[in-house]
């Protein structure tokens, strides 16, 4: 099964990479692929988070929003890039 997951990011490379790493380590016959938007202008953890698996969409999005409407916003910026029928919206500090 194909599956989208995207994941709103805050100037958090340490969430972003467990949460990354956590669902490839038990994604079994999943095919995974990810869209990360981060929600700041902060490009200085792109690198290494690009290189956790070839499946993965870097999306930056500089916004002065908070909170929720900072993640709804994250989602919107995300939804064109999604490709598959099956979408998971993932807060980073959740897997």
């Amino acid at each position: 099964m194909n599956v989208d997951i995207i994941i709103p990011s805050f100037r958090s490379k340490e969430l972003t990479s467990l949460c990354i790493r956590s669902f490839e380590k038990y994604r079994g016959d999943f095919d995974l692929r990810y869209i990360v938007v981060e929600n700041s202008d902060d490009e200085s953890y792109k690198k290494d988070i690009m290189s956790l698996t070839d499946s993965i969409r870097w999306i930056q999005n500089p916004t002065s929003l908070i909170n929720s409407e900072a993640n709804a916003f994250a989602i919107e910026k995300a939804l064109p890039f999604v490709k598959t029928e099956n979408v998971f919206i993932c807060h980073n500090d959740v897997a």
